[in-house]
C-alpha cells in the first residue's frame, strides 16, 4: 500500500459484487480500471448504487475499445476478443441503469515506443494475445517493427472515466 494514512479516510479493498457495508454509507466509491473484469457487472453496479449516499458519486476509470489492444489486433492480424463488458463505448448505458446522471470524461493520449523488444514482451504478456505465443518471436517483432516511423511506433490509447451520481 503506497497511500499514506489520512485522518477521516479509510481505504479498503472489497468484492464489488458484495460490498460489506450498509445502504447509504459512502460519499464516494472509486473503481479504477477493473469493471471489465467483474463477472456480474450488473450486480456490482447495483451494489455501488446501494452503498452510496443520495448525494454520493461513483468514479470509474476504464479503457476504450479502440485503444492499444485494438491497434495491436489490427497490426498483428489477430482477433483478440476486444469486446469489453465495460468500456468508454458501453459503460454509460450500463451505469444509467443504476444512476440518474452519468458524465463521461475522456483523455486523448498515445504511446510512443522506441524499443520494439519491450513492445514484443508486452504483447506476449497479454492474455488476449496468448495465441501469438506459438509464433516465432522474431516474426512478431518484425510485424511490430514495421510500424515504426523514424524509429518510433505510435500507438493510440483510449482511456477515460465515468462520473456517476444520483444512485437509484
Amino acid at each position: 500500500n503506497n497511500v499514506p494514512a489520512l485522518p477521516n479516510i479509510d481505504f479498503r479493498q472489497v468484492d464489488i459484487q458484495q460490498i460489506p457495508y450498509e445502504d447509504n454509507a459512502f460519499d464516494l466509491v472509486i473503481a479504477n480500471m477493473m469493471l471489465y473484469h467483474v463477472p456480474d457487472l450488473d450486480r456490482a453496479l447495483s451494489e455501488v448504487s446501494r452503498v452510496l449516499k443520495p448525494s454520493g458519486r461513483f468514479f470509474c476509470a476504464t479503457v476504450g475499445e479502440q485503444g492499444v489492444a485494438w491497434w495491436l489486433a489490427d497490426v498483428l492480424g489477430h482477433a483478440d476478443g476486444n469486446a469489453y463488458p465495460f468500456s468508454l463505448q458501453n459503460g454509460g448505458d450500463k451505469l444509467l441503469r443504476h444512476f440518474g446522471e452519468v458524465k463521461k470524461h475522456t483523455r486523448q493520449d498515445g504511446l510512443r515506443v522506441t524499443d520494439v523488444e519491450d513492445l514484443t514482451e508486452y504483447v506476449l504478456s497479454m492474455a488476449s494475445f496468448s495465441g501469438l505465443r506459438q509464433q516465432p518471436r522474431r516474426q512478431l517483432t518484425a510485424l511490430l517493427a514495421a510500424q515504426a516511423q523514424d524509429g518510433v511506433i505510435a500507438i493510440p490509447k483510449e482511456y477515460g472515466l465515468f462520473e456517476a451520481s444520483l444512485p437509484r
